[in-house]
C-alpha cells in the first residue's frame, strides 16, 4: 500500500512546468507579432442616419467619367455623392417610369433614376447627375413612391452597389 500511495500522491501533487513554459512563450510570442505589426488603416464607420457630403448642383461642372466601366465595379464608390456626367451612354431599356439600365462599354448594365417628369430615353443619351449608394432603404423608399411599379421591378433594381441619379439627360451627341 505504501508503494501505491506514494504514485498517487505523485501523480497529485507533482507539476510538470513543461507545458506551462509552452503556454508562456506562446502568448509572449504573440504579443511580440501583434506588436510588430503596422497598424491597419482606420475604416470610416457611416451612421445610417448621418447625413453625406453632397456635392450641390450648382458647384461647378461635373467630373466626365472617362472610363464608365469603373461604374460596374467596385471603383464606383470613389464617385459616391460627386456630381458626374456620362457622355454617349446606350439606354437599353426602362424598369417602369423613372429607372431605365444603361449598357456600359463592357456590356454590364447600369440603374438610372431619371428626373421626376423626364420622359423614357432611348438610344444614345448623356446623363449629368450624382452616383448614389443604394441601399435597402432607397429601394423601400422607391417602393413607397412608386418608383418599383412591382416586386419584380424591386428585385432587378436590387442589382448592384450604386445607381446613377440624374438631374439632366440629353440626347448624345
Amino acid at each position: 500500500m505504501a508503494n501505491t500511495e506514494t504514485t498517487t500522491s505523485r501523480k497529485q501533487g507533482g507539476t510538470n512546468i513543461l507545458p506551462v513554459a509552452v503556454a508562456l512563450v506562446a502568448v509572449a510570442v504573440f504579443i511580440g507579432w501583434l506588436a510588430t505589426r503596422e497598424s491597419p488603416e482606420p475604416v470610416a464607420v457611416e451612421e445610417p442616419d448621418a447625413p453625406t457630403d453632397v456635392v450641390a448642383d450648382d458647384q461647378g461642372p461635373a467630373t466626365v467619367i472617362e472610363d464608365p466601366d469603373v461604374l460596374s465595379g467596385a471603383g464606383a464608390r470613389e464617385y459616391v455623392n460627386r456630381s458626374v456626367q456620362l457622355d454617349n451612354t446606350a439606354v437599353i431599356t426602362a424598369l417602369g417610369s423613372r429607372l431605365v439600365w444603361i449598357e456600359l462599354p463592357n456590356g454590364s448594365p447600369y440603374l438610372v433614376l431619371l428626373p421626376e417628369g423626364t420622359a423614357t430615353p432611348s438610344g444614345q443619351v448623356t446623363l449629368t447627375g450624382m452616383i448614389r449608394e443604394k441601399t435597402d432603404a432607397v429601394l423601400d423608399e422607391w417602393e413607397q413612391s412608386g418608383v418599383l411599379e412591382s416586386d419584380d421591378h424591386r428585385l432587378q433594381a436590387e442589382y448592384g452597389s450604386t445607381y446613377f441619379e440624374a438631374r439632366q439627360v440629353q440626347p448624345a451627341g
